[in-house]
């Protein structure tokens, strides 16, 4: 009986211990806020929106396969020049969905981690894959890097551990809310 009360007593610790990790602490609550309002902006088509999330500088790395086993295709894009297409070209709305992010924040260097899938307005799935954000704070968080994976199958993001209850994906997008 008091190995039993042990063993309880150490599940129990150790489940506390994972709750406590899933909780994000406030600045990384901040951290993934400026996340959310990146997909948000790039959702609704909001370039001022996107272009507050965004440092002056920075930039996106695109990273897909290129039809060989093992090659890829890179592209790196400035992050004004995003903003400039939203502005003044149709934009195509998407729902880009994260879970289960990896924040390391030290100061005001912030790393993310995130498996994401990106669902079509028109046409359902298109790809999932992982993007890495990294933040500086200088008055408030603010994307200066972005890199991302293209992965084109349905596989690939049950390999990322998508999850099936869309409760448990970020952000919530308006339509959502509903």
């Amino acid at each position: 009986m008091h190995h039993i009360r042990r063993l309880t007593t150490g599940c129990l610790a150790l489940l506390a211990a994972g709750a406590a990790l899933a909780t994000p602490t406030p600045e990384e609550g901040a951290i993934l806020e400026v996340i959310d309002a990146f997909f948000l902006a790039l959702h609704a088509g909001d370039a001022d929106t996107l272009e507050a999330v965004l440092q002056p500088h920075s930039r996106t790395v695109l990273i897909r396969p290129d039809g060989e086993e093992g090659a890829a295709s890179i592209a790196v894009r400035e992050g004004r020049d995003t903003v400039a297409r939203m502005r003044h070209q149709p934009w195509a709305p998407f729902r880009e969905s994260y879970w289960s992010p990896k924040v390391l924040q030290r100061g005001r260097l912030a790393v993310v981690w995130l498996p994401y899938v990106l669902i079509r307005e028109e046409g359902g799935f298109s790809h999932c894959g992982i993007d890495q954000f990294t933040l500086t704070k200088a008055g408030g968080w603010r994307i200066d890097f972005v890199a991302f994976t293209i992965e084109p199958t349905r596989e690939a993001c049950a390999d990322l551990g998508q999850p099936s209850d869309d409760d448990l994906l970020r952000p919530t997008f308006p339509e959502q809310s509903k």
